[in-house]
């Protein structure tokens, strides 16, 4: 018997960053709640909190689009759990045009059941990410503006 053994909330994690590092959306929806929120900070056009699965989805789908693509998992460099929260220490690499944006992310998760019920990302720097997506008009009414939280 391992005397350490791994948290369950790492393996999910782990899970669920598979999934999404290789592109599988789907697969990554069943591990998040049927209510969950998504909070992404800063003034670009991807800025906003979402909220529900299919929402959470589409600003997946707009980062590939407004990419055409081109974003790349430079690596996962760890996760962090607990009984009710969790992070993982992500990096990406994202092309648009002829200009190429280096993320280094931390992703905060609030965690139910066995399930991603909220997400907080925090990248080291923002405003060069908000210039990379310059903010655009949405009319989509699943996200609404950053808050204050």
């Amino acid at each position: 018997m391992d005397p350490n053994p791994e948290h369950p909330n790492i393996d999910l994690l782990r899970r669920y960053s598979a999934a999404l590092q290789d592109g599988r959306a789907a697969e990554a929806l069943t591990f998040f709640t049927d209510d969950l929120v998504l909070h992404v900070p800063g003034s670009s056009a991807h800025a906003g909190t979402y909220q529900g699965k299919e929402a959470v989805l589409e600003y997946y789908t707009r980062v590939f689009r407004d990419t055409d693509g081109h974003l790349e998992v430079l690596g996962i460099d760890d996760h962090l759990a607990s009984d009710r929260h969790g992070a993982s220490i992500v990096r990406w690499r994202l092309r648009r045009q002829d200009r190429v944006l280096d993320v280094h992310r931390i992703a905060l998760y609030r965690i139910e059941d066995g399930r991603i019920a909220e997400i907080w990302v925090h990248d080291r720097d923002q405003a060069a990410y908000d210039a990379f997506f310059p903010p655009t008009v949405s009319d989509d009414p699943a996200r609404s503006a950053p808050s204050a939280r």
